[in-house]
This record gives C-alpha cells, sequence and structure tokens, in this order.
C-alpha cells in the first residue's frame, strides 16, 4: 500500500523540518518561540486545533499540548505522504502522454 518512493521523501522531508523547528521553538529564550513551530502543524494541526479554540487563529503555547502536537504531526506525515504519492502518480500519467512508448 505505501510503496510511493515520492511520498517517502516528502514525508521524510517534513519530518526533517518538523525536528528542527521544534528544537528551535524548545530551546529559544525569546518571546513568542512559538510562532516557529507555526509551520509544523501547517496544515492538519489547524485542523485539529479548530474544536478547540473555536476559530483558526493563533495556537497559543502548542509546545505544551502534546494531545495537540503529536495527532498534528502524525498527520502532517500521512498527509505530506499522500500527496507525494499523488504527485507521483500524476508525474507518471504526465509523462506517459508525453513520451510516446518505443514499438517493438
Amino acid at each position: 500500500m505505501l510503496r510511493s518512493r515520492f511520498g517517502w521523501l516528502l514525508a521524510a522531508l517534513y519530518t526533517v523540518a518538523a525536528v528542527v523547528l521544534f528544537h528551535q521553538a524548545m530551546t529559544c529564550g525569546t518571546m513568542l518561540c512559538d510562532i516557529i513551530a507555526i509551520y509544523v502543524f501547517l496544515p492538519i494541526g489547524y485542523l485539529i486545533w479548530l474544536p478547540w479554540s473555536g476559530q483558526m487563529d493563533y495556537i497559543a503555547n502548542p509546545m505544551v499540548r502534546w494531545e495537540f502536537v503529536v495527532p498534528a504531526v502524525l498527520g502532517n506525515l500521512l498527509f505530506y505522504y499522500f500527496i507525494g504519492a499523488a504527485l507521483a502518480c500524476l508525474w507518471c500519467k504526465v509523462r506517459a502522454r508525453l513520451l510516446p512508448t518505443p514499438s517493438a
């Protein structure tokens, strides 16, 4: 089922970016450090956050809410994998249409 190499590549890139941004947000010594981690929660994190806050606004101090962080990151991993798999499938169809197969 999960065979898309490009999907795994996008999921791996997201994981690396999420780890770097989380580390940056957790070790930041100034105010509003959690703004750095907003990009980690896009787009699925805001769909999870919506029932809690009632609006699509700033996520106040998301780093201490692990009941929000873990599902948001796992949901984004799946989201980016399936986006990558869809793009790979689309690329294969476009490539097959543009490049004729050689006749034997």
